[in-house]
């Protein structure tokens, strides 16, 4: 991995709370994929839509899902 300086630039931002701005964003777009990698190496079926709710670690985490027939997509 190449070496990343990062400069920070404190400005007030008078929208955010206490003049601070939101970054949090940016680390949540490549979370779905990151799952659909794991579970796709974990049983071999490739999903390319959201919600993933047929997966083995949504059906155990969140077992109604199997009972009310609510399906996602693979």
């Amino acid at each position: 991995m190449p070496e990343v300086e990062c400069i920070f630039v404190e400005e007030h931002q008078p929208e955010g709370p206490y003049g601070a701005k939101g970054v949090g964003e940016a680390a949540l777009v490549p979370t779905a994929a990151a799952v659909a990698g794991a579970l796709y190496a974990f049983d071999g079926v490739r999903r390319t839509r959201l919600p993933m709710k047929e997966s083995p670690a949504a059906l155990a985490a969140v077992p109604h899902l199997v009972h009310h027939g609510h399906g996602g997509g693979h």
